[in-house]
């Protein structure tokens, strides 16, 4: 599933049978979906939301492949998700639109692969709720 440039998608209680891309998008948004593939969004303007049960009502994924978010602009969360592959969060700026949301929020996710982080301004958090990672901590997530 591609998302288009400038367009804003959401995705909610669905299969997605391959990978979810989004190049240039406003904004996206994934919440109790199995997606078989990888979530790859790149270039945002808006906020981003890989699961977030918490204050966005966003229900956790299941997602086989990885999960690559780079260069987005308005913030992101990955949270409560259940990750095959690797996470990589790089160059995340901005905030979203809670007050809480001033930098990227990467918690409570169970991932099989490795947790990378870099370039990330502010770096990323996990606000007190760590995340179960098979492979290496890397970067700015080192100690998420």
């Amino acid at each position: 599933m591609h998302g288009a440039a400038d367009g804003a998608l959401f995705i909610s209680n669905s299969t997605i049978r391959g990978s979810v891309l989004s190049s240039n998008g406003t904004l996206l948004s994934v919440c109790r979906s199995t997606v078989t593939g990888t979530v790859n969004v790149t270039g945002a303007s808006g906020f981003v939301v890989v699961g977030d049960p918490g204050d966005d009502g966003c229900t956790g994924n299941k997602i086989a492949g990885s999960v690559l978010l780079g260069n987005n602009r308005s913030g992101l969360e990955v949270v409560a998700d259940q990750v095959g592959g690797s996470v990589q969060v790089a160059g995340t700026t901005g905030t979203g639109p809670f007050p809480e949301d001033t930098r990227a929020e990467i918690e409570g996710n169970t991932i099989g692969g490795s947790l990378s982080c870099t370039g990330n301004t502010p770096a990323p958090t996990n606000d007190g709720n760590p995340n179960t990672v098979t492979g290496s901590r890397i970067g700015q997530c080192s100690s998420l």
